[in-house]
């Protein structure tokens, strides 16, 4: 068979075996979004091959603008999370392991002051003032 039927053969077979799954620029590398777990201009949905990591991001309404993003490990709130004010500003931002708050969180208003820093263990603050309690992180993983 000549060299280009085998190209033409390619992208055939790929498409049977699954060699590519569709992207999005809003997926981390080596995640890919999953249409049953989204809601288009409201929620994405990103998994890895494995199904092992996740990302769940969400916009405010209207679309134009993120509200917040959550990474997911196992199922479990596991990595970083911020969420923006409605004009695109960052307004909270901190780290998850294990499903729980943990290490220093941070809080900003909208003018981009920073107005809380606190440290977490185990979903406790430890030191510092509380930081706004906004993620939907575990509800979104069907744990709360």
């Amino acid at each position: 068979m000549s060299t280009w039927r085998y190209l033409l053969l390619i992208p055939l077979v790929c498409g049977f075996l699954g060699c590519e799954r569709e992207t999005s620029p809003f997926c981390p590398q080596g995640l890919y979004p999953v249409k049953e777990r989204s809601a288009t201009g409201k929620t994405l949905w990103c998994e890895s091959k494995d199904k092992t990591r996740s990302q769940w991001i969400e916009w405010h309404k209207g679309g134009a603008n993120f509200r917040q993003s959550c990474s997911y490990r196992d199922g479990k709130s596991e990595g970083s999370f911020t969420a923006w004010h409605p004009e695109g500003k960052v307004w909270v931002q901190g780290q998850f392991s294990g499903g729980q708050k943990a290490g220093k969180w941070k809080q900003w208003d909208t003018s981009g002051s920073e107005v809380a820093e606190g440290d977490y263990s185990g979903d406790r603050l430890v030191a510092g003032a509380p930081v706004g309690a906004m993620a939907d992180c575990e509800k979104v993983a069907g744990r709360k």
